[in-house]
C-alpha cells in the first residue's frame, strides 16, 4: 500500500544495483535541465529559453563501518573500475514512486577524524534517462 502523510526522509536510500547503500546517513537527488537561449535580432527585451538536456546527479553520505551490505570497499570497486551502475533512489514501499537511472561513480571521499565514527561521501553522476516507477 503506498504512504500516506509526509516523506519521511529517513527512509529514502540509493540503492545501487538493487542493492541498499549500508548505514547511510543523508540523501540527495538533484536533477537539472540546461536552457537553451533562443533570442535573436527579431526577439528584443528579455532573455527567452526553451528546454534542453537534463542532468542530475544522486548522492549522499554514510558511516563507514567493515561489515557494511554495501559499503565503502563496494563504493571503491565501482569508482575503481569506472563502472556503470543502476541508481535507484527509493523507500522500498510497495505503490511508492522510486527514481532510477544508470550512472557513474564520480565523487568518494573518505573522512576518518580522531574520535569520531569514519564517513564516506559518494555522488553517483546520471548518464542517460531517468524514469519514475511505481514499485510493485
Amino acid at each position: 500500500m503506498p504512504s500516506t502523510g509526509y516523506v519521511n526522509g529517513a527512509d529514502f536510500g540509493i540503492f545501487v544495483d538493487d542493492t541498499l547503500i549500508a548505514v547511510a546517513m543523508d540523501n540527495q537527488l538533484q536533477l537539472t535541465r540546461n536552457m537553451i537561449e533562443v533570442n535573436n535580432k527579431d526577439l528584443p527585451g528579455d532573455a527567452e529559453y526553451i528546454p534542453g538536456r537534463g542532468d542530475g546527479t544522486a548522492s549522499g553520505n554514510a558511516r563507514l563501518k567493515y561489515d557494511a551490505g554495501y559499503g565503502y570497499s563496494d563504493l571503491f570497486a565501482i569508482y575503481n573500475n569506472g563502472t556503470k551502475v543502476t541508481i535507484r533512489y527509493s523507500n522500498g514501499e510497495t505503490g511508492d514512486d522510486e527514481y532510477e537511472f544508470d550512472a557513474y561513480l564520480t565523487e568518494l571521499n573518505r573522512q576518518d577524524t580522531d574520535n569520531e565514527i569514519g564517513n564516506v561521501d559518494y555522488t553517483f553522476q546520471k548518464t542517460g534517462a531517468i524514469t519514475e516507477n511505481t514499485i510493485t
